[in-house]
């Protein structure tokens, strides 16, 4: 309330996010009208009331289990009631609530991206012996090794459901491939070279995929069914 000098009520504000368990609190600044005080006829004190509100913030974001600490994650999906991970190290983390993690089996290669659909995870890599694999559960994996696959370097994936079927597509430097069952690859029918496609992904009937660099311009290109472009 006024303090006798024409005070008005001000609230603090705070412009900072607190760390975690810090309790902020809004105090009330009992303070006269500009000018008083500082030049005026008014000699005042401030006052600050009794603490009106307690607020206890928490750090929306946990730590992990060190378990992943070393490796070079570079993609990561959820599907299947598991989040899987993979590494450039040739590494696969699994886990059910993404913060306690353990290790699939090992799949040399450098992976660097993942997706979930219909019952199927698939990675894929840019570089080394296996390209492309597949899981039904992110502990096993069936490394798909074809000429078509193991001669690319593959940068990114995604699945998507265009006319209610299965599709996944994979995008890299220059080239695309598609499949229907995770299994079966070919290559996409309209020429996608000059451009390294680096991430790619599906909504609302389109896959959608953007590249980096390349000797075209044509840098974001659409497809409906992931094989015309």
């Amino acid at each position: 309330e006024p303090d006798g000098t024409g005070g008005v009520l001000e609230t603090a504000v705070y412009d900072q996010i607190p760390e975690q368990g810090v309790e902020v609190v809004t105090p009330v600044i009992i303070a006269p009208p500009d000018g008083a005080g500082i030049g005026g006829d008014v000699t005042y004190t401030p006052k600050t009331s009794a603490v009106t509100d307690v607020v206890t913030v928490n750090d929306p974001w946990n730590l992990t289990s060190n378990l992943l600490n070393s490796g070079l994650w570079r993609g990561i999906t959820y599907g299947n009631n598991t989040f899987v991970t993979v590494s450039e190290k040739g590494e696969v983390g699994i886990s059910s609530n993404g913060i306690d993690w353990s290790l699939g089996t090992e799949a040399s290669g450098e992976w660097i991206g993942v997706t979930y659909g219909n019952g199927t995870f698939v990675a894929v890599a840019d570089k080394g012996t296996s390209r492309l694999m597949t899981s039904t559960g992110g502990i096993n994996w069936n490394k798909i090794d074809t000429t078509l696959i193991t001669t690319n370097a593959w940068r990114c994936i995604a699945y998507g459901e265009p006319s209610g079927s299965p599709m996944w597509v994979v995008l890299g430097e220059g080239v695309g491939i598609y499949s229907t069952d995770a299994a079966n690859w070919n290559p996409v029918t309209t020429d996608v070279s000059g451009l390294t496609w680096v991430s790619v992904t599906y909504g609302n009937g389109t896959f959608v995929a953007v590249a980096q660099s390349g000797t075209k311009s044509e840098r974001v290109i659409t497809s409906t069914d992931g094989i015309n472009w």
